[in-house]
């Protein structure tokens, strides 16, 4: 089973155990990033990949903060600043899923580039700067 692990800075006597929460949370990044390309593929409205993004970080983070050690970084509730972000932010990026999802925008279509209708500018080359030597 995991355990906290004891990392040893330099320069200090002890070590608390404490959990590699950056791993974790760079691991949870890696598996929202993986489902965000599969879903992006099959979507056709602007926004929706972008509030899958947000609740599914909300989520991630809500639960690593329970592996942190640093109570003093402030709270309310018994919830760390981090995890009333997250419940504040969860229920707007599905608020905002739903919204787009009801009311689709299409992907405009990249615009189309115009015919160039000036002359091309002749290029400066070694074999004509030669010739206007001469």
């Amino acid at each position: 089973s995991p355990t906290p692990t004891l990392f040893r800075s330099p320069g200090a006597l002890t070590s608390l155990p404490v959990w590699p929460v950056q791993l974790m949370e760079m691991a949870g990044l890696l598996v929202i990033v993986g489902l965000l390309i599969l879903f992006n593929k099959k979507i056709k409205t602007p926004g929706l990949t972008l509030m899958v993004y947000l609740g599914s970080y909300a989520i991630l983070r809500f639960f690593l903060e329970y592996f942190r050690g640093d109570i003093e970084r402030g709270g309310f509730g018994g919830f760390s600043t981090s995890q009333i972000i997250s419940m504040i932010l969860l229920p707007i990026a599905v608020g905002g899923f739903i919204y787009l999802y009801k009311n689709p925008r299409p992907i405009p279509e990249p615009p189309v580039e115009a015919e160039d209708d000036y002359p091309k500018k002749k290029r400066f080359t070694k074999s004509s700067s030669s010739e206007k030597r001469d």
